[in-house]
């Protein structure tokens, strides 16, 4: 049996950057030799290793503006399964009035032929829920063990240079000897086949769109410590 030559691990919250970044790497090292995990018990479930990180293995974690990450996957998960039971707590029906100062948003869908148009907010317990599991299981049950932080900012900014960094970062020999545009180009491809995978367009303080002043202050009271961490909010 050949020697195992290590793998690029993705890992990190959902909505961070984490498939942008897998179909650039496909592109240069393989499929086969690039993974990505944004739970613990998935990755365990497959390595077979109880989570612990292989010695080859380099692994990368995204970074993104977490108010940004956390409007984002809710709004998926709306797009993704709108019509299932669970999705009523977030509907504004007459009956489920959002509390004052917090943001309806719009989401339209076909499903079975059928065209549906609802107005949703996100509640404040919703906010905490989602927001500790991203935080707790998918950055820092991750943190200490990352070679490297790809952040989603930083990429939209420049691009080109952060793709450059990153490539002369990891230590494999690349697969495929593609230019960096063509690397970066490649999202787009998959973006072209997949485009309900961007819920907002993958904008930058996109989650304006679905969190209000109040609700952001709820962030901010909760995980305002890893925001200021990270540079997106001063003290």
């Amino acid at each position: 049996m050949a020697e195992y030559q290590g793998n690029v691990i993705i890992v990190g919250m959902g909505r961070s950057g984490t498939t942008l970044l897998r179909e650039i790497l496909h592109r240069a090292f393989g499929s086969q030799r690039v993974e990505y995990y944004h739970w613990p018990r998935d990755y365990s479930n497959k390595r077979g290793m109880n989570g612990k990180k292989h010695e080859k293995d380099f692994w990368i974690i995204c970074q993104r503006d977490f108010r940004d990450v956390l409007a984002s996957g809710i709004r998926n998960m709306i797009q993704r399964i709108p019509y299932e039971d669970v999705m009523e707590e977030y509907r504004v029906t007459e009956n489920k009035i959002p509390p004052e100062g917090f943001k309806k948003f719009r989401v339209d869908y076909h499903y079975k032929e059928e065209y549906y148009d609802y107005e949703y907010f996100i509640p404040e317990h919703q906010i905490l829920k989602q927001g500790h599991k991203m935080i707790d299981d998918g950055w820092n049950y991750w943190i200490n063990n990352v070679d490297y932080i790809f952040c989603y900012e930083d990429y939209m900014k420049d691009r080109n240079k952060v793709v450059t960094d990153l490539m002369n970062k990891i230590p494999f020999n690349k697969v495929y000897d593609y230019p960096v545009d063509d690397l970066i180009g490649q999202t787009d491809v998959w973006l072209g086949t997949n485009p309900q995978h961007a819920s907002n367009g993958g904008k930058i303080n996109g989650w304006s769109d679905v969190f209000s002043e109040k609700q952001e202050q709820i962030i901010i009271r909760e995980f305002g410590g890893w925001l200021k961490e990270q540079g997106y909010i001063k003290e």
